[in-house]
């Protein structure tokens, strides 16, 4: 029980962190691209564009991110009620 818990939360956690970070990624390779066709070589550059990407997906995966968190959280405490009530 406490091992699938555990690949639960994992799995969980990927999922909530998973947009964020290949939008980041994303945008990251197209800044990139964009900078080594034009010798742009400026750090700051891809800064704004990548907070920019991270807030849209957040935003965007915010109703379901608090679907799985709400769902997870029932699970843990119905479990916790299981595991005290024993």
């Amino acid at each position: 029980m406490i091992a699938q818990t555990l690949h639960q939360a994992i799995m969980l956690a990927v999922h909530l962190a998973a947009p964020p970070l290949l939008a980041a990624l994303g945008v990251g390779v197209l800044i990139s691209l964009i900078q080594a066709v034009t010798q742009i070589n400026e750090t700051s550059l891809s800064f704004l564009p990548k907070i920019a990407a991270v807030l849209a997906a957040l935003l965007i995966t915010a109703g379901t991110a608090q679907r799985l968190l709400t769902v997870f959280s029932h699970h843990i405490f119905a479990a916790m009620i299981t595991v005290g009530g024993s």
